[in-house]
């Protein structure tokens, strides 16, 4: 089976993958969600570190205590910076996540990484306003 990562140059699949990461967010799909996450992720929120495990927590909660809320994440990648090997690559992107009729926006900077099951999201450092 292809997925559309397969056919598509880095930047193409990456923005494929935050799609896909918004539709099973979307869906109420944890397991979807959370599958392009590499078991060694963390996210940087200034000197804090949170594991794969929390970040696991915070997701199943958002998606089981928000419902029946409208709630989606949109994704908008402002830029793709591709390691020179092209296994490797950086992703700044901007994410809304709204809830009812409230909207928060934050930035993020995303490192992937290219597996034998294709990109994984490794780590996240949020970015100030």
């Amino acid at each position: 089976m292809t997925t559309p990562q397969d056919d598509a140059g880095p930047a193409e699949a990456l923005e494929a993958l935050y799609r896909r990461m918004a539709d099973a967010f979307a869906a109420g799909d944890a397991d979807g969600l959370l599958s392009v996450f590499s078991p060694d992720y963390s996210l940087q929120i200034g000197p804090q570190v949170v594991r794969y495990a929390q970040v696991r927590a915070g997701v199943l909660h958002d998606l089981t205590q928000s419902r029946p809320d409208p709630h989606r994440l949109d994704f908008v990648v402002e830029g793709v910076e591709v390691g020179g090997d092209g296994s490797r690559a950086r992703v700044r992107v901007r994410i809304t996540q709204t809830r009812g009729s409230e909207a928060a926006t934050l930035r993020r900077e995303d490192m992937w990484a290219e597996t034998d099951a294709g990109w994984r999201l490794q780590a996240s450092r949020l970015l100030p306003d």
